[in-house]
């Protein structure tokens, strides 16, 4: 792993600091400003995994703080346009509920100082973007006036959620049942 202050890590910053400029965006009903904003930050979470494995330049700190600027942003996301009617709460619901039994997990085995490295998934990097292709989504059909139902964008992105969810909760049950041998994928 090399060093802490790197273009991985300062894309991964960046994306958190584009947070509060999308919900900036969202409450003054500048909804260009939102979608740019979320797009670009959609953009450097692509980037940041694809810079530190093309470079080298994978961190430890990296590794915490990706999942955390992803939680971050799809979190913020999915309950601001959740509150503006732009989703059902149930999928809000739904993404939320997976996310925080992701967290409850990774402070369980943290608790019990149990170490366990998890990389993502297909399934988990299908579900992340789906969940980006919803927000932008909802922030086109805003946008542009666009009169056409999501429905089955919401359908695909509640299935893919629910499978993640799942399949991060059998890996960690499968580690606890049989903790000599460390799960390489999650």
């Amino acid at each position: 792993m090399s060093q802490i202050l790197n273009i991985p890590n300062m894309l991964t910053s960046f994306r958190i600091l584009l947070i509060p400029v999308f919900v900036i965006g969202l409450a003054k009903e500048n909804y260009g400003v939102a979608l740019a904003s979320f797009s670009v930050a959609a953009i450097t979470d692509a980037l940041d995994g694809f810079a530190a494995r093309y470079w080298n330049q994978k961190t430890i700190l990296g590794t915490i703080l990706d999942p955390i600027a992803d939680k971050l942003l799809l979190a913020t996301a999915f309950i601001a346009i959740a509150i503006l009617g732009w989703i059902p709460l149930w999928l809000m619901g739904i993404v939320l509920c997976r996310d925080a039994v992701i967290g409850l997990g990774i402070g369980y085995f943290s608790a019990k100082h149990i170490s366990v490295h998890l990389s993502p998934s297909l399934i988990s990097k299908f579900t992340t973007a789906f969940q980006l292709l919803t927000v932008f989504f909802a922030l086109s059909v805003k946008i542009w006036n666009l009169s056409w139902s999501q429905m089955w964008l919401w359908v695909i992105v509640a299935i893919l959620t629910f499978l993640s969810g799942a399949h991060y909760i059998y890996i960690g049950t499968s580690y606890l049942s049989n903790k000599n041998s460390t799960p390489t994928k999650a």
